[in-house]
């Protein structure tokens, strides 16, 4: 992973959004922060190397220029500029003084380019190899943290389906009490079943059951049963009869 410092910029667009972030990190985004800041950091490093390649190979460029200007002055003069300045009757600051310093440093600058490129190149493609592999690790780490949220939706559609399922069963002791059977609900003989999606609190896996299931509870139907039978046989005796405390859970 990277260590090193990078800038940050900060655009029009995403102002608003990043004035809006909260000052703590939520839960179970630590990791996904970590990934950010780690690309963050790869893509700087990448910036460095690409330029200390570009520099390289333009010292490079310029040590050829330098010798295609050092030769075309000896050929302009049949070298004679070149003499003089061997044997030290040229002044320092001659055109041809200036060309063979030029040149000795630019050559002695590439060479020093050439040898520095390989190890660039290779920093270059490693760095660019560990931003792909932090740009899946990141999204990886995305969905999780999207799971995370959307399995609070989840959890709620399984204690809607778990009401729906009581539900059921206590409207199948209603239907179940002698006499009262124009409430039946069960004309479809059918267990419940609700989509499942695969989130956490639903367990969702390739292998699991596509569907959640309600199996009926016999003692909440018994319990339900019981219940209106008794609501039955009180208004039976009195309709005026209070009955809130039978039909109270």
């Amino acid at each position: 992973m990277f260590n090193r410092g990078a800038s940050k910029t900060k655009t029009q667009d995403n102002f608003s959004s990043i004035n809006s972030r909260p000052t703590k990190i939520p839960v179970g985004r630590e990791r996904l922060i970590h990934f950010d800041e780690q690309i963050g950091l790869a893509k700087q490093v990448i910036v460095e190397l690409e330029e200390r390649i570009e520099r390289c190979e333009s010292i490079i460029t310029d040590a050829d220029g330098a010798h295609k200007a050092l030769q075309s002055a000896i050929e302009a003069d049949n070298g004679k500029s070149l003499a003089d300045y061997s044997a030290g009757n040229a002044d320092a600051d001659s055109t041809i003084a200036k060309l063979v310093t030029i040149e000795h440093n630019s050559t002695r600058a590439a060479t020093a380019a050439k040898a520095s490129l390989p190890t660039a190149h290779a920093h270059l493609e490693n760095a660019r190899a560990q931003l792909l592999e932090l740009g899946e690790q990141r999204a990886q780490e995305l969905n999780r943290v999207l799971a995370l949220l959307g399995d609070l939706d989840a959890d709620e559609y399984l204690k809607t389906f778990a009401k729906l399922g009581r539900l059921h069963d206590k409207l199948a002791g209603f239907a179940n009490v002698s006499q009262m059977s124009h409430g039946d609900i069960q004309l479809i003989i059918d267990p419940l079943k609700a989509p499942r999606f695969a989130f956490p609190s639903m367990r969702g896996h390739v292998d699991a059951d596509p569907f959640l299931r309600h199996t009926p509870s016999s003692v909440t139907v018994a319990e339900s049963a019981r219940k209106w039978s008794d609501v039955r046989d009180r208004l039976s005796a009195d309709a005026l009869a209070d009955v809130n405390d039978l039909l109270v859970g």
